[in-house]
Formats: C-alpha cells, sequence, structure tokens
C-alpha cells in the first residue's frame, strides 16, 4: 500500500522565514582578485586563504597556507600566489609543483604586502618604515627604500611596477620609482586616516583615507585631494576597476562611479565590519569580506545582492537573495530558515531553491533557472506539515524484530504532498504502509496517520519522520531512537558494477567503462574492505547485458538484501536529462532517438529511486561515472543531473556522487587506463581518503570527500580541463574499509 501524495486544503496565510548562519566562520581581512576575475582570494585572521573559483562556482583547490601569514595575493594567470610570514620569510605558491618555495627571507617584521598587476615583483613594507622590492622571477632583491618613520601601513604597485606608493603611520603618502627608490612625490596628511592606499588611472592618481574627509582621490603630486567620495574615515580595504572605486567602511560597502556618483551603498553588509572589499574587472560587481566571515557579491548595474559565498575547511555554499542556494552537504549543514519558532534546514527547502552552478549564473547574468523561489523569501511560506512519531512508552519487541510503526502528520496550512519514514537513515519502502487514515485535531486540523511495517536491527535503530507540503518543503523532521537487544547479524557487501563499453549504437562506445568497473571491484573485494564484511556478493551487468531491463533485474535482486547490509553500486555508462528528469542510457538505446525518447528507452532516476526504496540494506553508497551521449539526445538543461541527484539521495537516504556535472564530459585518461573519477575512487578506497581523523576506519564521508576534492585536480593535471564531481549524503555514515593510519 503506498502513502498518499495528495494535497489537502491550504488555510494558513503565508508566514516569514529568516536565514540562519550557523557555526564559527573565521573572520576575514582581506580579499583579492586576480586580474582576469576568475579567483577570488580571502584571508583570513588566523592566517589561512580561502580560494574560490568563479569560472567554476566554488572554492577551488587553491594554494593551502604556509603558516602565519601575514598577507597572501594573487598572482596573475596560472602563476599561483605569494604570500609573507611574519618571520619576514617570503613564499611563492607553484600550482605545477603544488608548494610554496621559499624566495628568501627579508629579515624585517613585515606589515603590508603588494604584488604589481604583471606579476614581476612584490613589495613588502615593514614596521620599521622600509619598503623590500623582490623581482619573483629571478628571486632576488631589487631594492630597499626607507619610506616612512614608523611602520608601512599599506602598499601599492603601479602596472608596470616602474613606481611604488606607501602609506606610513606618520600620515603620509609618499611615491616612489622602484629602480632608484628616489620619492617622486609626497602627500603629508594623505593617508592621516591610516587605511589602505591604491593606484588608479595608470598610476597617475591614487586612492587613500585622510582623517578630516575620509575617502579621498588624488593626484599624484597634487596638494589637495581631486574628489572625496565619503565623509566617513573608517575605510579598511580601497579597490578600483574600470571607472569605479569602492570602499569598505565600518560594516559597510560602497561604490562610487570616479566622478563621485554613487553606485553601491550598503551600510550594514557585514557584522562586526567590511575589511575587505574587490572591483570584477569591468566594475559590474563588488566583493566584500569581512568579520562574520561572509564574502558578498553586490551587482552595481542591477543594485541586486548580496550573494552570499560560505567556505569552511570541507564544505561551501553560495546564497543569493532570493533563497536559491548551491553547495556540499557539510557546507550546508550549518544553514537554517527560521519560521517562528521552528528552523528547518537549508536542504527541507531543495526542491523549490536548490541552484546548481548559482555563483557562476549570478556572475554571467544567466536566467535559465531551475528552481523555482516564487514568493517563499520576499512573501513568506505556507507553514509545512508537522510529523510526529507515535511511539510511547515501552515498544514489545517480537522475536522476529517486526513492528508496526504509526507516523501521524499534522497540516499546517501548507498541505501535504508526502510522508517519509527514515530507518537508520534510509528510507522505509513506502509499499510497507499497511494503513493510513485521516482525521481532525482539537482545532480543527486535518491529520494523516500512516502505519508502516519495518524489521528491526540488533543494537541502535534510529527513526526519522518528516513531510512535505504542497509546496513541496519538507516540514521539521521527529526523531526517535530505539536500542533493541536481538540477534547480531554480520553483515555482507552486495556490489553492483554496472560498465557499457560498446552500445547497440557503437557512436557511443566509451573507453574504459569496463575497465574502471572492475578496478572499483578488485578495491572492494580487498583485504581493506573485505574485513568488515562476512561475505561480498558481486553482480556484475556489462555491455549488451546492460539493457534496460537487464538494469532493473539487476537492482531488483537488491530488494532481498537485510537491514545490516551494505550496497555499494557503480555504474559507468552515458547520461542525460530531461527536463526535471536525469536517465541512464541503457545499451539498447535505440540509434536514432532523441529527446523524446528518454522516457521509454532511457532508465530514469525515477525508476531507479523506486527500485532503491524496496532494497531492504540500510547502507547504500552509489557511484555515477556517467558523461553526455552527446549523439544521442541534446539535454535543455545543464543542471537536472545535479538536481537529481539531490533529489535521489534525500528521497532514499543514500550517499551518491557523480563523475562530473552535465555540462561536462567525464574525463577519461589513456596513461591511467581510467576515467580519473574511478582513479581517485580506487585512491581513495585504498586508504588515501583516511583523514580528519586519520583512524584507519575509512568512512563513506570521508571517501566521497576525497574524491569530490581530487578529481578536479586530477582532470586538470592529465587533461587540462577541470572535472567537477557532484556528490549529496543524506544516509548514516559508516565505516566502509579499515586500513592503516
Amino acid at each position: 500500500m503506498r502513502v498518499f501524495e495528495a494535497s489537502t486544503d491550504a488555510y494558513a496565510a503565508r508566514v516569514p522565514i529568516l536565514l540562519e548562519l550557523r557555526g564559527d566562520h573565521e573572520p576575514i581581512v582581506g580579499l583579492d582578485l586576480s586580474r582576469d576575475g576568475r579567483l577570488l582570494v580571502a584571508n583570513l585572521a588566523g592566517g589561512r586563504s580561502q580560494i574560490w573559483s568563479l569560472d567554476a562556482g566554488r572554492p577551488a583547490r587553491g594554494f593551502p597556507s604556509p603558516g602565519a601569514a601575514v598577507a597572501t595575493a594573487l598572482l596573475p594567470g596560472a602563476k599561483g600566489g605569494v604570500a609573507v610570514l611574519d618571520s619576514g620569510a617570503l613564499l611563492h605558491w607553484l600550482p605545477q609543483k603544488a608548494e610554496w618555495i621559499p624566495i628568501r627571507n627579508l629579515g624585517i617584521r613585515p606589515t603590508s604586502l603588494a604584488v604589481a598587476p604583471d606579476g614581476t615583483t612584490v613589495a613588502v613594507g615593514s614596521a620599521t618604515g622600509e619598503i623590500v622590492l623582490v623581482d619573483l622571477a629571478q628571486q632576488k632583491e631589487l631594492r630597499r627604500i626607507k619610506a616612512h618613520a614608523g611602520p608601512v601601513r599599506a602598499l601599492d604597485l603601479s602596472d608596470d611596477a616602474a613606481v611604488a606608493i606607501s602609506s606610513g603611520a606618520d600620515g603620509t603618502a609618499a611615491v616612489w620609482e622602484s629602480s632608484t627608490g628616489v620619492r617622486v612625490a609626497s602627500h603629508p596628511g594623505a593617508a592621516s586616516g591610516g587605511g589602505p592606499i591604491r593606484f588608479v588611472k595608470g598610476a597617475t592618481h591614487f586612492l587613500a583615507v585622510t582623517a578630516t574627509v575620509g575617502v579621498t582621490l588624488w593626484r599624484v603630486g597634487g596638494t589637495q585631494p581631486v574628489r572625496v567620495f565619503s565623509a566617513s574615515q573608517g575605510a579598511t580595504a580601497l579597490t578600483s576597476a574600470g571607472d569605479m572605486v569602492g570602499a569598505a567602511i565600518g560594516e559597510g560597502v560602497h561604490a562610487w562611479s570616479f566622478d563621485g556618483t554613487p553606485r553601491l551603498a550598503v551600510p550594514k553588509a557585514h557584522a562586526g565590519g567590511a575589511a575587505g572589499v574587490m572591483l570584477e574587472p569591468q566594475g559590474r560587481f563588488v566583493f566584500s569580506g569581512g568579520a562574520d566571515g561572509l564574502v558578498k557579491i553586490w551587482d552595481t548595474a542591477t543594485g541586486r545582492g548580496p550573494t552570499t559565498l560560505v567556505a569552511g575547511s570541507a564544505g561551501w555554499a553560495v546564497i543569493d537573495e532570493d533563497g536559491r542556494f548551491d553547495g556540499n552537504g557539510t557546507g550546508l549543514e550549518n544553514i537554517r530558515w527560521a519560521i517562528a519558532r521552528t528552523a528547518l534546514p537549508i536542504e527541507n527547502f531543495s526542491d523549490a531553491l536548490y541552484e546548481p552552478n548559482l555563483l557562476r549564473k549570478r556572475l554571467e547574468g544567466l536566467a535559465a533557472w531551475a528552481s523555482r523561489p516564487g514568493e517563499l523569501v520576499k512573501g513568506g511560506i505556507l507553514p509545512p506539515p508537522l510529523a510526529q512519531i507515535q511511539m510511547e512508552g515501552e515498544v514489545a519487541i517480537p522475536a522476529d524484530g517486526i513492528i508496526e510503526l504509526p507516523v501521524q502528520v499534522t497540516d499546517l496550512g501548507g498541505g501535504v504532498s508526502k510522508i517519509n519514514l527514515f530507518h537508520n537513515g534510509k528510507i522505509v519502502d513506502p509499499d510497507n504502509v499497511i494503513a493510513t487514515t485521516q482525521g481532525k485535531t482539537a482545532r480543527g486540523r486535518t491529520t494523516l496517520r500512516a502505519v508502516f511495517r519495518l524489521r528491526l536491527v540488533s543494537g541502535r535503530n534510529s527513526f526519522l519522520a518528516e513531510a512535505a507540503s504542497a509546496e513541496r518543503i519538507l516540514g521539521p523532521p521527529h526523531r526517535v531512537v530505539l536500542d533493541v537487544d536481538l540477534p547480531a547479524r554480520q553483515p555482507t557487501l552486495y556490489v553492483l558494477a554496472l560498465a557499457l563499453d560498446q552500445y547497440k549504437d557503437e557512436r557511443l562506445n566509451l573507453n574504459y567503462a569496463v575497465a574502471d568497473a572492475q578496478a572499483v571491484v578488485k578495491a572492494l573485494k580487498s583485504g581493506n574492505v573485505a574485513s568488515g564484511f562476512r561475505d561480498i556478493d558481486v553482480i556484475e551487468v556489462r555491455n549488451a547485458e546492460a539493457s534496460r531491463l537487464g538494469i532493473i533485474a539487476a537492482l531488483e535482486k537488491l530488494a532481498a538484501t537485510a537491514p545490516e547490509d551494505v550496497v555499494v553500486i557503480y555504474m559507468a555508462s552515458h547520461g542525460e536529462a530531461k527536463g526535471e528528469e536525469y536517465y541512464m542510457i541503457p545499451y539498447d538505446f535505440p540509434a536514432k532517438a532523441g529527446e523524446a525518447d528518454l522516457d521509454r528507452h532511457g532508465l530514469s532516476f525515477s525508476e531507479i529511486q523506486r527500485a532503491l526504496s524496496r532494497v531492504g540494506a540500510q547502507r547504500i553508497v552509489m557511484f555515477i561515472d556517467a558523461c553526455k551521449s552527446g549523439t544521442a539526445v541534446t539535454s535543455r538543461s545543464q543542471d537536472d543531473e545535479n538536481r537529481a541527484i539531490r533529489r535521489l539521495g534525500m528521497a532514499i537516504g543514500l550517499h551518491v556522487v557523480s563523475a562530473t556535472t552535465q555540462d561536462q564530459f567525464a574525463v577519461e585518461v589513456k596513461k591511467l587506463g581510467h576515467g580519473v573519477f574511478t582513479y581517485a575512487l580506487t585512491r581513495g578506497l585504498a586508504g588515501e581518503a583516511d583523514h580528519a581523523p586519520q583512524d584507519g576506519l575509512l568512512t563513506v564521508k570521508e571517501l566521497l570527500g576525497f574524491t569530490e576534492r581530487e578529481v578536479p585536480i586530477l582532470s586538470e593535471r592529465f587533461a587540462k580541463h577541470q572535472q567537477w564531481p557532484v556528490a549529496f549524503s543524506r544516509g548514516v555514515d559508516f565505516t566502509l574499509a579499515r586500513v592503516s593510519p
């Protein structure tokens, strides 16, 4: 009997929602943007850095923290970055070697750092008033300039590094000829505000913070400001690009045209203070960072914003002003929507608000939205339903462990579209509902009651019930834990390896799908993995066996697995998206079929979802190495695969990772004999994924995180092309292998 999915009448008014960002975000003390506008680095108070790839719309694996860095800056192109440590050491990050190279110890206590836009010269200011100029390519010191009586607070270099400008604790702004160290111009009091300093207009002018009049524009050699942009003196960062200038002032972010016309004014951008500001090269966007640990992006053309970037040690998220979001599981865990006295995880809004490639779309002005925010953020939501597991007092446990568990859902005004019950993280098959009834509360609210039949496992049984509104927003979950003493059963590992090198339509043939599947099976049968299981049962489906019906039959074999078992599914084939659905392309997909034929000849994720809901095992992990079929059909959306993966993971309660996003081709490398996704996966299974803590127990979440990090690096190294996996986890984390720590 399947749980009803009918909506009741919505009768409540919409209620406002407020975004909550939890967790301890390390304060941002400065920003740097690459000259081409492709990379953004946020310097953190602890000396670390976060690097965002604005092309990819997510954090990039940039240079790791070299230690206690006073400042870090990007170099143009793909030349890496530079850092100066509090010890006085100057370091260069070389992407080709993936390591920090010491340039020299400058023998100073550094206070500031500047890099010439062409990347040739680095300038470092000291606490004793010196400026040290270094030729980065030749790794040699060019000149030392005694610039100020006290510390050098800020520095900048002209486009060709021919001149430098500095501001000192004495309040003076001074311009220096780099080759001779000769002072070109001096501006007493121009830097009396103690803030940053920056060249504009080809080093003929500069921006500074003056104590008496605020953010000002000066002509080099002039005696008075050319223009005053702001009367506020507390600017902590200045920037310029195109015909615009920007400043971080107090908690606010501001931008003006060179003629003084305001372009952006956000007085309360960052709680605790704004500390970094950069302008996109054409001046379309302002990037800001602050004490709240967030990077925010403001659109100067439309006034829209902010789009907020959240990054931690392992997770990341992007959220725009309409509530759309993108990110990985770790990054989204601490983001919630507060509704009255209830806080809902942001993942509960996935159907309506999850937007793959959100950052890239915002920066490129794309409007092909996959999500449907509607009135949710500005107008509020209809209250989602409240689910409750009706388990009271002592529960009688029969010898076979089979119980009947009622779940009651109360419609709070937003309707009810679905009821889910998860047992130890895995969805309970809706066909296990043996009775459904409808009633009313004392206040006249509609209630829906479903009774599930299920089998308990020995030890801890964790249950989670939830229900979705007519707007497909999940209400607050209700959790119950039941510890039982039943005969323990050692789990069996079931592996379904599906691989297609050869298709009926030869144009779709792949090179390494079967070899990839064999490598994964071999890794799973290794001593590392096998030691934790009573037995390993491998189901292999290859080439002609992998017809549509053949794949369905293989999935149905997993229905007989027991709750204690573990299922690993590996699929290497082609895949295509259509609307909100994603399809695996089976062996017998017709040669001349198109998008209209996907429903009949492809294997949809909806069908896979139905098959997985019947799987008895509560621990399931799924790896999908599916590239675009190209010659078969043309997808209308680049983001449907991402949404389908998230929908599948949330609906079933499984861990799932796909090799590539829909607009990319999964990278196959002849030198490796595998796709880079499988290569990373097998390395992870061999033990490399065990980290934080490195305890010899390799968990599924560690494996997914390792794969997500390594695939872009490997694809760039071997194919000069970045491939970004898509991962999602909802099931309970579990140990998959025991490795040497």
